[in-house]
């Protein structure tokens, strides 16, 4: 039977996350998040896969835990997409079976998008921000790129996450959605960062080898698939083939 989670239960999910990554509440930083997940024996693989519909993925296989992010997308999407990602398997999306979590169901999804709203722009974070709102156009637009920069997400995530708090007027509404994000970054010396893809082709190669051993020495694997893993290891370099991959990497 699938579990449902509350709002509440997956803010509790997100504190006891956080406080085994050793992150503070507020920490606003996806290399943090990177370094204290791969410290956490979780396995990261970037890669500009250059398709638009697809953000990234996760797996448990095992002891390992694996969680893929498309590069291609800007930096700020990326680090929302770890955060959903991390979501699945926290909440236990994938504990019964090998499969990538691409779009199991939308009951899921949504429960992996709330944990990466509770995750990266917690209430208690953004609350500042939000007393401070007074109503008009430009305090709008701003209000949302402060939150956007400070926390490292898309300028899109803050403006969606800050409307569960305020209800703006058409006029504000109409501003924020012709905003061109990077031309206010650039005006302001922003981070631009934040809103570029940064096209990385990254694998967590150590902690990979260590955990398919791992799994070996406990003979959680095979010879033969341990063997396999390897191979993908090998494979990821200019000529790394995303769905071999995926076949590769899933442990039976």
């Amino acid at each position: 039977m699938l579990r449902r989670y509350t709002k509440l239960e997956i803010r509790e999910k997100v504190d006891d996350i956080k406080q085994v990554l050793k992150l503070d509440s507020c920490y606003g930083s996806m290399k943090k998040l990177r370094q204290a997940l791969e410290s956490n024996d979780y396995i990261l693989l970037f890669y500009p896969f250059h398709r638009e519909s697809f953000s990234g993925a996760s797996f448990l296989a095992n002891s390992l835990k694996v969680i893929v992010i498309n590069s291609s997308q800007s930096l700020g999407r990326q680090h929302y997409t770890l955060a959903h990602e991390l979501g699945h398997i926290v909440l236990g999306h994938g504990d019964t079976s090998d499969e990538i979590n691409i779009d199991i169901s939308s009951s899921r999804e949504k429960e992996a998008d709330r944990f990466a709203a509770e995750f990266l722009l917690p209430e208690s974070c953004i609350r500042p921000y939000l007393v401070k709102f007074q109503h008009n156009f430009f305090n709008a637009v701003m209000l949302i790129y402060k939150i956007s920069q400070n926390f490292e997400v898309s300028f899109e995530f803050a403006h969606y996450r800050v409307k569960e708090y305020i209800k703006f007027k058409d006029t504000e509404e109409l501003s924020i959605r012709n905003i061109k994000v990077t031309k206010l970054a650039e005006l302001l010396n922003g981070n631009l960062d934040i809103y570029r893809p940064t096209g990385e082709k990254y694998l967590s190669r150590e902690l990979y080898l260590n955990l398919a051993l791992e799994a070996l020495e406990k003979e959680k694997i095979s010879i033969g698939r341990f063997f396999e893993l390897l191979n993908a290891l090998k494979k990821f370099d200019e000529h790394f083939d995303p769905d071999e991959f995926y076949n590769q990497v899933r442990v039976k």
